[in-house]
């Protein structure tokens, strides 16, 4: 299954990371030529952030998402599935569609989301 969630930097800065399969690891993600059909599609990882209402993509190099775990909350001493936690690291060059020569470097960067 896919898992899709945003990390805002503020009301409209923010990267999105759709994760497929929902495993641990490293994911290499490469920008494909059908990026819309992949997007939530559940058959690949998929990374961009949009910033000033400009969106990043990686256009030319893999972009590194290390997921080191992903667990659940027990809720009355059953796990509950609806509350997810997902934590990692990111790792690339993100460049504005555009125009190349704007890009975005983000290394080991840590994250958490729930």
């Amino acid at each position: 299954s896919a898992y899709l969630f945003r990390i805002y930097f503020n009301v409209s800065d923010a990267i999105e990371i759709d994760l497929s399969p929902e495993t641990t690891g490293t994911k290499l993600v490469h920008f494909p030529e059908t990026y819309s059909g992949i997007l939530n599609s559940g058959k690949g990882s998929m990374i961009n952030m949009w910033k000033g209402g400009v969106l990043y993509l990686p256009m030319k190099d893999a972009f590194n998402i290390q997921i080191d775990s992903i667990f659940y909350i027990k809720n009355n001493n059953t796990i509950d599935p609806s509350i997810k936690f997902v934590e990692g690291r990111l790792s690339g060059i993100l460049y504005n569609e555009k125009n190349l020569k704007d890009s975005i470097v983000i290394r080991n960067a840590h994250f958490g989301v729930h």
